[in-house]
């Protein structure tokens, strides 16, 4: 049976974070029940709102909605967003507080950013350290002026020293045999599932915007990446798709720059002459077939998944891929391995979603011309949360250079519009979850890339990486000093890159435009 323990918000403020955190919390197990007040008591809850709170007046308002809301609400925490006093203790700027019966806790958000920058972790946090103080009435804080030991029941008398219990998430071993009795098999699992949510270590889905070439800066960001997160489930668009694919038959982001770092794109071109490629524009729909890329694909996959005959997007578990392609008759067009067409070829759904429209011949599915992801979901974000609304996730959102005032023809520019799209209030929306990689000057369907111009995509690619862990990890993440000396070569790749194309070097463009 269900370990119930309400939660409060006091703000509308912080009640999105809040009820993320409740909702990844339950996703991941099902011992411990957390939930929201009823409906009709959510207003009067937000009447409690201050600027400061005094822990033992939260607790007396706490105790007024158990008795009215009634209904089995034994457990209660509590979450607020301003300064927190302990009087009892002489604290003026706790952490959280437990109530003498350790029935009701109650935390603040006030100050989080300096701890970490994701608040729906810092909620997850104290939602499963309080939880597990509910579980045995014998437990308490280590003493204070002990070390750190990176449990949830260390005494924070030094404030940074929540860095190192929200990076490891655990239970130490002391207070684990004072626990004894209550973790059993079943609140063991629950909480292993819930640390991972809270330090990190849950296994996220990597979100990848489409963009031709530019894809090749996935790769180095995904390496870095996977020194702090786990991935199980990849999605993608055009680019995207391809590294989606890729990462799910476990090939490193090392492996797959490397495979690009040394493939000429130009290959992927093969409609021959130019007299060919307008009848086959005129008849097909498109100058090149695809038929080289999607060998070379399914090339790719033969040799790390070994089976007989194609291998279909089922054939990539246990880890998932999603991708997204377009058409005219069904809008939006999945390939997903455990779901939705996952008999498909892996090889054809990657073809599907690169078919860059009058560049190559859109195939068909189900009889219908299917084309680049990118005309309808190309940072499949939204649609991906639409979908599955409680996995958490990361993005690498691959920035158009249409902001920038200078002449083009016209259908490679529309070609850009098409394939970049602009969703740039999503990633407004989650600067915590995406990583924005700004490509420029290097355009969707530049297949024609130097050695150095690859590079400078991957450094790219990895340094903004290394700036999004940074702000999701704090002081847990890549050092200042690292991430300055990958900006360096970013810089100097970029200048020597414009150089090359003969167009403008504005530096503070270039580094303002990628969000950092």
């Amino acid at each position: 049976m269900p370990f119930s323990v309400s939660v409060l918000s006091v703000s509308p403020a912080i009640e999105p974070a809040i009820t993320a955190a409740v909702e990844q919390l339950n996703e991941v197990q099902n011992v411990f029940q957390f939930s929201g007040p009823p409906e009709e008591f959510r207003r009067g809850i937000h009447l409690w709102h201050h600027s400061s709170y005094e822990a033992r007046e939260v607790f007396a308002r706490m105790r007024e909605f158990r008795e009215r809301a009634r209904a089995g609400r034994r457990y209660v925490i509590c979450a607020v967003d301003g300064r927190l006093a302990i009087d009892e203790v002489g604290a003026r700027n706790a952490f959280g507080a437990l109530d003498e019966g350790k029935e009701l806790a109650v935390f603040t958000l006030y100050g989080q950013n300096a701890y970490v920058t994701d608040p729906v972790r810092y909620a997850a946090y104290f939602l499963t350290r309080y939880a597990l103080s509910f579980l045995p009435p014998g437990i308490s804080l280590h003493p204070r002026g002990s070390p750190p030991a990176g449990c949830f029941f260390d005494n924070k008398d030094r404030r940074p020293a929540i860095r190192e219990s929200l990076r490891r998430a655990s239970i130490c071993e002391s207070c684990r045999d004072r626990m004894r009795d209550e973790i059993t098999v079943e609140v063991n699992d629950a909480l292993t599932a819930m640390s991972d949510v809270v330090s990190g270590r849950f296994p996220l889905a990597l979100v990848m915007k489409g963009g031709g070439v530019k894809g090749l800066a996935h790769a180095a960001a995904f390496q870095l990446l996977s020194e702090h997160y786990r991935f199980d489930t990849f999605v993608g668009t055009s680019a995207g798709a391809i590294a989606a694919v890729l990462f799910a038959a476990r090939y490193s982001g090392d492996e797959v720059a490397q495979l690009l770092s040394v493939k000429d794109f130009q290959d992927f071109l093969d409609g021959g002459s130019l007299g060919r490629q307008a009848v086959r524009l005129v008849l097909h729909g498109g100058c090149h077939p695809g038929d080289v890329f999607q060998d070379w694909v399914d090339d790719l996959l033969r040799a790390r998944i070994q089976r007989e005959g194609e291998i279909s997007m089922a054939d990539l578990a246990p880890q998932r891929a999603i991708i997204y392609s377009a058409s005219s008759g069904r809008g939006t067009v999945i390939f997903d391995s455990a779901g939705v067409r996952s008999d498909e070829s892996a090889a054809f759904a990657t073809r599907c979603s690169m078919s860059i429209p009058f560049l190559f011949v859109p195939p068909r599915v189900g009889g219908v011309r299917a084309y680049d992801g990118g005309m309808r979901n190309n940072f499949p974000l939204r649609r991906f949360l639409e979908d599955n609304p409680r996995k958490p996730l990361i993005g690498l959102y691959l920035s158009t250079d249409t902001h920038r005032n200078r002449r083009r023809w016209l259908p490679a520019e529309l070609i850009d519009i098409w394939t970049d799209g602009d969703e740039a209030e999503q990633v407004d929306q989650r600067p915590e979850s995406v990583a924005v990689i700004d490509p420029y000057p290097v355009r969707t369907t530049d297949f024609a890339l130097t050695a150095e111009e690859k590079r400078y995509l991957e450094t790219i690619g990895r340094a903004s990486a290394m700036l999004l862990v940074r702000r999701r990890l704090c002081d847990g993440g890549p050092s200042l000093s690292d991430i300055k000396a990958v900006l360096g070569e970013a810089r100097g790749l970029y200048d020597y890159v414009c150089r090359r194309r003969g167009v403008p070097a504005d530096g503070a463009t270039w580094f303002l435009a990628r969000g950092h």
